[in-house]
């Protein structure tokens, strides 16, 4: 790990403090191992354990139990959470990651950051407001990416859409999601992705969670299905140097380490009517921070003391991001800055109803426009 590594965990992990108003690691993790550019990021849901377990550096038990971390500092010895803790959660994610790197445990070292979508602590993920925990994150976890720029991102009991909406900038399913019909769970659902962050091209797969459903890896072989993708499939490099990472994720002659880009076949985010999309629901959600909202949840109407319109804030599985406004309003909407695109949903589609876009671009100037009337 390089003193730049820790320079910029210490200044992410400190401006998530204060942003938060969060006062140690007993309330909050965020790193399991140094972040770095790396082949994998393996993101789950939050941090586990009690609370009130846990010391404020995030390592001591005040039970006496296992350790909560592997590191009180920011893992300059190379300490890996998922390779030095003996969590439950570990021993199932080890079943997936250890066949990506044909069976070297210590490569994964290198080759994969490990964190999550939201970074507030709790024994299970009810116990705190997830999306207010997922939203506080967002924009931390956006720079974590960008420095990691993986090629494999691993939603482990993630949903692809909480990912895809939040982070990226194009997304291409690849084939139907595979379920387990005995626990209802998603093991397998993979798609072609375009992160925000670095532009790069990359590969999400939405695995079912590890420490419950770790066993669902080997009894759908989900590792060679992902190896499978990675070494037929097109996942252009971010960089002009086709060195830089080895894409296949092993060393075998078997699975070529450059894997030549088909453009082609990732399209471009766009609603329904084929307009460009524009802005992600975390782009939005910072928009209307910055514009003093008070309320903006998806599918619920937003909130500022100034409008005087109703406007739903609505978004798909997939991420796209449209608005539902009242026919009798029509007018208020800019064609210069609206897009006025068909209902994507059933209930958008009654006739005192329309559905809207802001055009790409220009999403602050619409809705600053919005609060003037």
């Amino acid at each position: 790990m390089t003193n730049s590594d820790s320079d910029f965990m210490r200044d992410l992990e400190t401006r998530y403090r204060v942003a938060t108003g969060l006062v140690d690691r007993s309330q909050y993790r965020v790193f399991y191992g140094p972040v770095r550019r790396a082949e994998m990021l393996v993101l789950g849901i939050n941090p586990g354990g009690d609370p009130a377990d846990v010391m404020p550096d995030g390592v001591g038990s005040r039970s006496g139990g296992r350790p909560h971390a592997a590191s009180a500092g920011y893992h300059e010895n190379d300490e890996s959470d998922v390779l030095d803790c003996d969590w439950p959660e570990n021993r199932g994610l080890l079943k997936l990651l250890l066949p990506l790197v044909d069976g070297v445990r210590e490569d994964l070292r290198s080759r994969m950051v490990k964190t999550n979508v939201a970074f507030r602590r709790s024994s299970k993920a009810h116990h705190i407001d997830l999306p207010a925990a997922k939203s506080e994150a967002a924009p931390f976890l956006a720079e974590i990416i960008g420095r990691v720029q993986p090629r494999l991102v691993l939603l482990a009991g993630v949903k692809l859409e909480d990912f895809t909406g939040r982070f990226c900038e194009m997304v291409e399913p690849l084939g139907e999601p595979i379920r387990d019909p005995g626990v209802k769970q998603t093991v397998f659902r993979p798609a072609r992705i375009q992160l925000r962050e670095s532009d790069a091209v990359a590969l999400a797969v939405q695995v079912a969670h590890a420490s419950q459903f770790g066993w669902t890896y080997a009894r759908y072989g989900v590792a060679e299905r992902i190896r499978g993708l990675l070494s037929g499939g097109s996942f252009e490099l971010a960089t002009n140097d086709v060195n830089t990472l080895n894409l296949s994720l092993n060393n075998s002659s078997a699975h070529p380490a450059v894997i030549e880009p088909e453009p082609a076949k990732v399209r471009r985010l766009t609603n329904r009517a084929g307009v460009d999309a524009g802005m992600n629901v975390a782009a939005y959600e910072a928009l209307f921070r910055k514009l003093g909202f008070t309320a903006f949840e998806s599918h619920k109407k937003l909130q500022h003391p100034d409008l005087r319109l109703t406007l739903y804030f609505n978004r798909d599985r997939s991420g796209f991001v449209w608005f539902a406004v009242r026919a009798k309003d029509f007018d208020a909407y800019k064609p210069t800055l609206w897009d006025f695109i068909p209902a994507p949903q059933k209930k958008d589609a009654d006739p005192s109803n329309r559905t809207v876009v802001p055009k790409a671009g220009l999403e602050e100037a619409a809705f600053r426009d919005l609060l003037k009337q």
